[in-house]
């Protein structure tokens, strides 16, 4: 019994040192493309007096390709950060000397330490081991803690033999 928890602990260790890597590599920001509900519609030229924009850092703050911060006829009109449900991204509008505008998207790092509300629900069909024939299983899980891609929270499943499941678990979540 020893010897299967310390190669779990060095097991999850690793995981979370790979992990933790994996979080810090996050690319920058690429170039969205245009919603299709408008990909036919004509454009328009609208005349207008000014535009209010971010200063020069915050191309580089927000992590711009290299092409749009050192323009320096590129300015930043908005950046919101849009919380999804499997991770948040940032969404940058920047727009050029012309009057064009670009937006940029770039997935967000995962918090190192957040609390969490996720609710998972599952219906499986499979076979089981020591068993004949196949079952079904369902199962829901609560997820209250997030520390970067682990996730830990409360489970529980049933299956159609009979047997049950119920505790407390955390899972790694690749997105």
């Amino acid at each position: 019994m020893k010897n299967y928890l310390i190669a779990f602990a060095l097991g999850a260790l690793a995981s979370f040192g790979v992990m933790a890597a994996w979080q810090h590599a996050q690319p920058p920001a690429i170039e969205g493309k245009t919603a299709a509900a408008i990909a036919n519609v004509k454009t328009e030229t609208i005349p207008i007096k000014s535009v209010v924009a971010y200063a020069a850092p915050a191309k580089r703050k927000l992590d711009l390709p290299k092409s749009v911060q050192d323009n320096k006829d590129d300015h930043v009109l908005a950046a919101v950060t849009v919380d999804g449900a499997a991770n948040n991204k940032t969404v940058t509008a920047v727009i050029d000397a012309e009057g064009k505008t670009e937006l940029y998207i770039k997935n967000e790092p995962s918090p190192w330490l957040a609390s969490e509300k996720t609710t998972e629900f599952s219906l499986d069909y499979g076979q089981k081991r020591a068993t004949t024939g196949f079952i079904y299983r369902g199962a829901i899980r609560l997820d209250l803690l997030q520390i970067k891609a682990l996730h830990a929270g409360i489970n529980a499943s049933a299956d159609s033999d009979g047997a049950w499941f119920a505790g407390v678990g955390v899972r790694f979540m690749i997105r």
